[in-house]
């Protein structure tokens, strides 16, 4: 069993905290820790240090799986990736398990997370309005808009559509800001350059010319594709 599957368990809010590390604990996969005390204590943290963690069940699974990690490994933790769900109408998905995991970030900042996306699709023009987006949202980066040459009517509309996701915030300069490690991705971790050329292409609702041409919005494909948003 794979670790990713292990902890695909999902831990409601409803059920106490021993439940959920009770659940947790019922995956073990360190089995080394059983063999002696000495290895018992050089592995602690073994898992979570040496492999990557995927939540398929969205940012609140990954919520309660932070409150049963205790606050010794949690600096051994790899980055985790998480796979959003939609149940709710927030750009991520969960807007209070977002509050959590931005003030779990802030004071762990060793401690990352990398959302990833389907809006981001690497293989549609419309990856770029959506990355512009969350550079809204979530960085109250208005330069991202411009590197995509947006005309003012454009750049304004895409602006209100960031702030429908803000609980009545007004001004894109009034949003709480994500912390750094608290990052969007693509849902892929790579792409097929032509096929994004060729959708760009084509797509009319894209607005250009960029800066640079398409040579240039690749090379902001891949900034996004490396770094998040």
């Amino acid at each position: 069993m794979s670790t990713s599957e292990a902890l695909s368990g999902e831990f409601p809010d409803t059920v106490d905290q021993d439940a959920k590390a009770n659940k947790l604990a019922s995956f073990e996969l360190n089995q080394l820790k059983y063999v002696c005390r000495q290895l018992r204590n050089e592995t602690q943290g073994l898992v979570l240090r040496d492999n990557e963690l995927m939540f398929e069940g969205g940012l609140g699974q990954l919520k309660n799986f932070l409150c049963t990690v205790p606050a010794s490994l949690v600096s051994t933790l790899r980055p985790v990736s998480v796979i959003p769900s939609f149940g709710n109408f927030h750009l991520l998905e969960d807007s209070s398990a977002c509050e959590y995991l931005k003030v779990f970030c802030r004071q762990n900042p060793t401690f990352s997370i990398r959302v990833r996306h389907s809006w981001l699709d690497l293989s549609k023009a419309r990856f770029f309005e959506n990355a512009m987006v969350f550079a809204l949202h979530l960085r109250k980066d208005k330069s991202f808009g411009r590197r995509l040459y947006l005309s003012p009517a454009t750049h304004a509309r895409y602006i209100s559509w960031a702030l429908e996701w803000s609980r009545g915030v007004q001004l894109i300069d009034n949003l709480d800001e994500y912390p750094p490690n608290f990052r969007v991705f693509p849902r892929t971790q790579s792409f097929d350059e032509m096929v994004l050329r060729r959708a760009l292409h084509n797509d009319t609702l894209v607005a250009r010319p960029m800066p640079g041409g398409i040579d240039a919005a690749i090379a902001l494909a891949s900034e996004v594709l490396e770094h998040g948003i």
